[in-house]
């Protein structure tokens, strides 16, 4: 880096490190009365062992049982997610909070790290991305973050050479799928038939197994959970819109109605469709891999600021493609890069409406496709 550059980024870091200190400062002081986020799926795993499996996506007999666990746990929270999840969750049964909840969190830490070194290759980056503000939420809270991120890498990385991994991968990623909306255009810009039969079969082996240790009706208990959790998503919408991640958020957060958010959403997410295909048909990976790390939280209209370490690593993949084409990188684009990875840090605001995280996601996108799309093919 020039000396000018590398001032900025240590003043980056230093507010990154304050950030980080102030996090994990207000997080000791509450760490003994369980974080809802974790103490969720920690309580789900624990209800597992002793309930039909079915009945965890019923919140009136995970409610009580969350709540005898913790007395002072007085809401609820739901298990939503797909029955793929439950199994990934069953082994923190066996652990007490705190011990489940320091292994998920650095287990799926290391996966995230593990699968940004693929592209990266410098411990400067992983340093980096340790320091970002969401990389410190995703520890306080225990969230899932850093796993989807991991997925999602990991079948961008292993695509090319190996199909298998990447079709795993993906099938995993069916945990949470609204997170996967992208991954079809890029196989099918692609052409990549080798992961898109991998990818069946994989998830195939991951509804018979998951059928088969929960129940053969699981899938469609959770289907059907899914609608009540529409509603409940709903009804809350106004505490969890500062905490979203989406052109949905954005929108109603800034006064917009919800049918004008709807298209909106739909409008953002076929340009960004339409641009990560271009992206791929023109072969620039490490941009295409970029537009599609960020791309996928504007297609999707449910997605939390804790979901987007996969947006971060998208961000620094960019700045890392850029400098080894030996390009500089513009004041805007640089704007939107520190300003997407510092967005995390709006949710800790005391009126956490402002649509910065979308809004940022949007306008890093914006530069990122124009860098793809400018680019000769191949290049």
């Amino acid at each position: 880096m020039a000396g000018t550059e590398r001032l900025f980024a240590l003043a980056i870091l230093v507010v990154f490190l304050a950030a980080d200190a102030a996090i994990l400062g207000a997080a000791a002081t509450t760490w003994s009365a369980m974080v809802p986020d974790f103490f969720g799926f920690w309580s789900s795993a624990q209800f597992l062992q002793t309930q039909r499996a079915a009945t965890a996506y019923d919140i009136f007999q995970l409610g009580p049982f969350q709540q005898a666990l913790n007395p002072n746990f007085t809401a609820v929270f739901p298990a939503p997610y797909s029955p793929v999840f439950l199994l990934l969750i069953r082994p923190l049964a066996w652990l007490a909070y705190t011990p489940a909840h320091l292994l998920w969190a650095g287990t799926t830490l290391a996966a995230f790290l593990l699968a940004a070194w693929t592209r990266l290759h410098h411990p400067a980056w992983l340093l980096a991305m340790l320091v970002m503000p969401v990389t410190v939420l995703g520890i306080v809270y225990g969230q899932t973050g850093f796993l989807s991120a991991a997925l999602m890498i990991a079948v961008l990385h292993w695509m090319p050479t190996h199909p298998w991994r990447a079709g795993l991968c993906l099938a995993l990623l069916a945990f949470k799928p609204q997170l996967g909306l992208l991954m079809p255009v890029v196989l099918l810009a692609r052409r990549d038939t080798r992961t898109i039969l991998a990818t069946i079969i994989c998830l195939s082996a991951l509804v018979a197994l998951s059928s088969a240790v929960l129940g053969w009706s699981i899938w469609l208990d959770w289907l059907d959970a899914l609608r009540g959790h529409g509603q409940l998503m709903e009804e809350s919408r106004t505490q969890l819109i500062g905490i979203m991640a989406t052109v949905t958020s954005a929108t109603l957060s800034l006064g917009g109605s919800l049918p004008l958010a709807r298209a909106l959403q739909g409008f953002v997410a076929l340009l960004v469709a339409v641009a990560v295909w271009l992206g791929w048909r023109r072969a620039n990976p490490g941009l295409a891999e970029a537009a599609t790390l960020v791309g996928a939280f504007l297609v999707t209209p449910y997605a939390f600021v804790y979901d987007s370490p996969a947006a971060m690593y998208g961000a620094f993949l960019f700045l890392r493609t850029i400098r080894t084409r030996g390009e500089t990188l513009a004041g805007l684009e640089l704007a939107a890069v520190v300003t997407t990875l510092a967005a995390p840090l709006f949710i800790l605001t005391a009126v956490p409406q402002h649509p910065i995280a979308p809004l940022a996601f949007l306008a890093l996108f914006a530069v990122i496709a124009r860098r793809m799309l400018r680019t000769a093919p191949g290049q």
